[in-house]
């Protein structure tokens, strides 16, 4: 299908192989489960920063972003990647760094801080099948990518994928993540750079983007409400938004990039640097990916591969660099591609991981009087990689769109959004409150796949607002109940200090953060 497939898959190969060097070196290299967990919280700004960037730039965002521009225009691309990248700025400028000052080693342990060990393991329950979903999506998308140079059947493609992911990260822990997230999102970027000038380029023999424009009409570039004013119109577009930037904020892999920086200040800079530059990455990506239909219309790729695309639109922007560049750099592409899918895959593995390890298994070992050394907490780390890692691999070997499995994951989550901004910011947050909203919101978004027999149930809109909304709603109506039966914890850090509202340290029983 591309064209020098054997040096493509001799660099990627030696890539795959520093990856995992680098993962058996950072294993050995950690003292205990701190370092392990959360790098004992000493990551400088331009590892958080690379570390965030490319847990978030993935393969949804690089083959099925454009894909998604491909085939449904500008508009359809709002979720990822620029509500992605709206993510990580809110996150960057209002969580990352109160994240930072609790001093937690998991997520769960940021919800646990207001809402006491039951109230942090519903919220690990709710974030954990968004992490599957998420690390099945990066499985199919580096299948995919295994197929455009080696063939193979999918599903077979899939599983050796996600093999290859779970050992790379159940060995080297959150280190070894950040150090290959640094080097892989180095060549992701410098691939898409380079690819992007060359697309123009030969975009300019038919005539430039102009020609995009009169065939596939002004509307398929237009990133706004595309003149649907209706309130169905409005809440439409603006759930495209809402749907991945409020269902990431709380989730499990950007709270630990926030607890892994080494002060407060680098969190918070590291969010807000990582959003921008996502925000610029994805924009020439969707770009390519609109552009892909004059080269469809002039027949411009051969007949093989573009049977390939029409059957499957992902693998455009593969095909486009394979055509376009010299053999070196579409292997620098499809490396950085790979690094891409695989920086995000083990990251939506790990985070979830060290939740069950700590927020979980620990609690329920504190809770039966037994003891817990520092080892178990790593090797449950571990364990929990391994489980989770071969539930999204199957998920990934059976799925259609990358693009989708993707987004739909991170709506899931979006009913953690109030609970994790009032836990933050609120000083009458308490747990009887987050857990009813909690549940309530995870109850309406099952209840509503059921009814329609399907993950992306419609309406889109629907599915982002009504569980997020009637959620926070819950959270605030119960908390304001049982304000006197269940006083709101004080903000504190994981010594014990508090960090916010010390007229209610009064609240704080001695095992409150046991």
């Amino acid at each position: 299908m591309v064209e020098n497939a054997t040096l493509l898959a001799l660099v990627m190969g030696a890539a795959a192989i520093v990856v995992m060097a680098v993962s058996v070196i950072a294993g050995k290299s950690a003292k205990n489960s701190s370092d392990f967990m959360v790098a004992s919280n000493r990551m400088p700004f331009f590892l958080t920063t690379a570390t965030l960037l490319a847990t978030f730039i993935c393969g949804g965002t690089i083959m099925g972003g454009a894909a998604t521009a491909f085939t449904k225009g500008m508009q359809a691309t709002i979720p990822d990647p620029f509500g992605a990248a709206l993510c990580l700025l809110a996150g960057g400028a209002f969580y990352m760094s109160v994240i930072r000052k609790t001093g937690a080693v998991s997520a769960g342990s940021v919800y646990q801080n207001r809402y006491g060990a039951f109230g942090a393991a519903v919220a690990s329950l709710c974030m954990i099948p968004t992490f599957v979903f998420f690390a099945g999506s990066q499985i199919a998308a580096l299948a995919k990518l295994i197929q455009v140079v080696l063939g193979g059947e999918f599903f077979w493609v899939a599983i050796a994928a996600g093999i290859y992911i779970i050992v790379h990260t159940w060995l080297g822990g959150i280190t070894a993540v950040a150090w290959t997230d640094f080097i892989q999102i180095t060549l992701l970027c410098l691939g898409v750079i380079v690819l992007f000038p060359v697309v123009l380029m030969n975009l300019e023999k038919f005539g430039g983007h102009a020609a995009a424009v009169e065939l596939m009409g002004e509307e398929f570039f237009n990133f706004g409400l595309r003149g649907d004013f209706s309130l169905t119109g409005i809440l439409t577009y603006l759930a495209l938004w809402a749907g991945t930037s409020a269902g990431a904020v709380p989730g499990c892999d950007l709270i630990q990039r926030g607890l892994v920086a080494e002060t407060p200040r680098v969190a918070r800079w590291s969010g807000i640097t990582s959003g921008l530059l996502m925000a610029g990455i994805g924009l020439l990506v969707v770009y390519i990916g609109a552009w892909g239909n004059v080269f469809m219309a002039r027949d411009w790729f051969t007949s093989q591969q573009m049977e390939a695309i029409r059957a499957d639109a992902e693998m455009l922007v593969l095909i486009m660099s394979t055509n376009m560049l010299p053999p070196f750099l579409a292997a620098l592409f499809f490396t950085g591609v790979m690094g891409a899918i695989v920086s995000s895959a083990d990251s939506a593995l790990f985070a979830p991981a060290t939740i069950i390890s700590n927020d979980i298994v620990r609690n329920l070992f504190i809770k039966a009087k037994k003891p817990y050394a520092d080892q178990d907490l790593t090797a449950w780390t571990q364990i929990a990689v391994a489980g989770l890692g071969a539930a999204a691999t199957l998920l990934g070997a059976v799925t259609v769109s990358v693009f989708d499995l993707m987004v739909i994951g991170f709506t899931l989550q979006a009913v953690l959004f109030f609970p994790l901004t009032f836990a933050l910011y609120w000083k009458g947050a308490n747990k009887t409150g987050a857990v009813a909203g909690m549940i309530t919101g995870m109850t309406l978004v099952l209840g509503f796949m059921l009814s329609q027999g399907t993950i992306s149930p419609e309406p889109y809109w629907v599915l982002v607002f009504m569980p997020m909304g009637v959620g926070c709603l819950v959270q605030l109506i119960v908390s304001r109940l049982t304000a006197r039966s269940d006083p709101p914890l004080p903000l504190t850090h994981a010594d014990g200090s508090i960090i916010s509202w010390p007229d209610l340290a009064k609240n704080v029983k001695p095992s409150a953060y046991s």
